[in-house]
């Protein structure tokens, strides 16, 4: 939902990136690939969607980044592997910090 206001806000490169690659929703409530809606995607009792809780191995990278990830567009450690830093970075609630981790960290075997 979030990927999609900033998409109405400011059609950023790093918005469309992360759409093209997660394959997510395009507005609030429409169905995801698969057909469930967002709202019923599985998550722990933290809120961290399953698909991005591998990232939660990594040292230095929380629920809050992951949930800013997910909230992104990134809906799978795939994508967040195949993201550029700086598009990770430019994410609200993520950072260049975060991004450096995220990319250190899946390039050295964590969160796989």
């Amino acid at each position: 939902m979030f990927a999609w206001l900033v998409k109405q806000l400011c059609p950023c490169r790093a918005v469309e990136k992360a759409k093209s690659l997660a394959g997510g929703p395009e507005a609030p409530g429409e169905a995801a690939p698969g057909g469930e809606a967002p709202t019923e995607r599985g998550a722990d009792e933290r809120g961290v969607p399953q698909a991005l809780a591998p990232l939660l191995e990594i040292n230095g990278i929380g629920p809050k980044t992951v949930q800013h990830l997910h909230d992104g567009g990134y809906t799978t450690v795939d994508a967040v592997r195949a993201a550029d830093e700086d598009d990770l970075a430019a994410i609200e609630g993520v950072g260049r910090r975060a991004a450096i981790t995220l990319k250190q960290g899946l390039a050295g075997g964590e969160g796989s």
